[in-house]
């Protein structure tokens, strides 16, 4: 396998793609063809015509549909391309058209594409790309890439997306680049954590080596909150800072922090900030416009919630999460079968991400409509084997009044390796099926696994136990593990609304 160069923007910072590429063939060198600038004024006038799907039999015409949004979108950021509207009415102003197909293979997804001449159908560049993830927003921003620099063109000077980021030429070569990469996308984050920093030790000099330790540290510090990773997650972030003075990338990490740590109103005054940026892809802007949405919905403004929502979807079609943001905006606000539908289009981006079977599933339980809930976390129980959403299975099956199936699924997430939410789930199930001592228990497992979540104070799954002494005192621990958060992330990263270090030609 091949792996391709990352693409360089803003030197020294450098970019790219995680996504696992296969280089198959190019039709041609760059520059091939006729001259690129046919619109008489200097500009390529490009229509993306809509992929067609295989391997995939629901929603394929959909997903053709994202994909050559997405792509379009990428395009678009090239000031010397003009785009037409996906699906374009009429090609006749188009000097090159970008057409191809995208093949199902399992979780993997492998892109077809080829450049034309718009008058002559001649071939100019084709190339073939193959996503091992699936992600089909990372394979639309990489293939954008590659797209423009076939035409002769050079990527806009943008920080990308933090999923898209790989590094420079040595750095994204690196075998253990590919590793951390693959923890990460295994949520291995114990070996994301060693495996970015070490490389922060082979290119010091390459400030997407600290983004993606930054980043790590993170998620680290989101699974099991401590005062020592958040300490290492400001000292990473000083000096990505000093390497490149107008990374956007501090104040995003130290956003999702406040806003994990319960402090979303200062999560979204720097999501805002960071808004104001044009030096952004739009991938990263919907990066921030869906976490802004989560933080919206922890204040309790769902309009704001979903207006971030839809704008992030708008932003980048292609990507699953902004629908699952959405879904969760329109669940606030009563729009149960806007939730439903929005959960369904993230599933036909992705459909083996057994946690949009599961924001499927919780929806529709919060419908009424209890078979197809029951399907939906069903398949997110056989995908994920997790105990988080087999006793989520349990817990719509009780509901449904199919007790010796619901006990057979709790029994088989009681076996599954035990995680917070799982045993919180759990925990859920066994209140309701009236075993006090176990849900009690199992609730006092999901604490030592890290759980840290105010839904145990309005959960209606454990009213049984409210008014328990034990379950008060398991309240009250839930509720000293959020409060020491707060402390954790206000005392290392105190709250500044610090001006922008963007040059000022970069904000707006």
């Amino acid at each position: 396998m091949i792996v391709l160069p990352a693409a360089r923007f803003l030197a020294p910072r450098s970019e790219g793609t995680w996504v696992v590429v296969a280089l198959v063939g190019l039709s041609c060198l760059i520059g091939c063809g006729p001259p690129s600038t046919e619109t008489g004024d200097g500009r390529v006038a490009v229509a993306v015509l809509p992929f067609e799907v295989h391997g995939q039999e629901k929603g394929a015409e959909d997903v053709g549909l994202a994909f050559a949004e997405s792509l379009a979108l990428g395009l678009g950021q090239v000031p010397d391309l003009e785009l037409l509207d996906v699906p374009a009415s009429n090609v006749e102003g188009a000097t090159r058209l970008l057409t191809g197909t995208l093949t199902r293979e399992g979780r993997a997804v492998r892109a077809a594409l080829q450049l034309l001449d718009a008058r002559s159908r001649e071939s100019l560049w084709a190339t073939d790309l193959r996503s091992d993830s699936g992600d089909l927003s990372g394979l639309a921003s990489h293939v954008a890439r590659e797209a423009v620099r076939a035409m002769g063109l050079a990527p806009p000077d943008l920080y990308d997306y933090i999923g898209n980021v790989t590094g420079g030429a040595a750095m994204s070569a690196s075998p253990l680049a590919e590793r951390a990469w693959d923890s990460r996308r295994r949520n291995d984050i114990e070996e994301f954590v060693g495996t970015s920093l070490k490389l922060t030790e082979l290119y010091a000099d390459d400030p997407a080596a600290h983004v993606l330790h930054a980043w790590a540290l993170t998620r680290a510090w989101d699974a099991v909150p401590s005062a020592d990773t958040l300490a290492q997650l400001k000292d990473r972030l000083s000096t990505l800072d000093r390497i490149d003075v107008t990374s956007p990338y501090d104040e995003l990490l130290r956003a999702y922090v406040y806003r994990s740590s319960g402090s979303p109103d200062n999560a979204r005054k720097l999501y805002s900030q960071v808004l104001t940026r044009k030096d952004l892809t739009h991938t990263t802007r919907a990066w921030a416009l869906r976490q802004r949405s989560l933080a919206d919905l922890q204040v309790g403004d769902a309009d704001a919630a979903r207006r971030d929502a839809e704008e992030a979807v708008a932003l980048d079609p292609s990507n699953a999460l902004s629908l699952i943001a959405l879904s969760k905006s329109l669940e606030a606000l009563g729009e149960l079968d806007g939730a439903i539908s929005s959960s369904k289009q993230a599933l036909t981006l992705e459909p083996f991400a057994w946690r949009h079977h599961q924001r499927l599933g919780i929806v529709y339980s919060r419908a009424g409509k209890f078979g197809e809930a029951v399907a939906a976390l069903g398949r997110a129980c056989e995908l994920s084997q997790a105990q988080e959403a087999c006793a989520n299975l349990a817990v719509t099956l009780h509901q449904m009044g199919r007790d010796a199936d619901a006990r057979d699924s709790a029994n088989y997430a009681a076996k599954l390796v035990e995680t917070a939410w799982g045993s919180y789930n759990l925990a859920c199930y066994q209140a309701l099926a009236g075993e006090r001592a176990a849900a009690l228990d199992s609730l006092g497992r999901a604490l030592a696994l890290g759980f840290a979540d105010a839904l145990i104070t309005t959960d209606s799954d454990l009213d049984s136990l409210r008014g328990d002494a034990a379950f008060e005192k398991l309240v009250g621990g839930v509720e000293e593990r959020l409060r020491s958060r707060r402390e954790q992330s206000g005392s290392i990263f105190p709250w500044q609304a610090r001006a922008s270090r963007t040059p000022s030609e970069l904000t707006g």
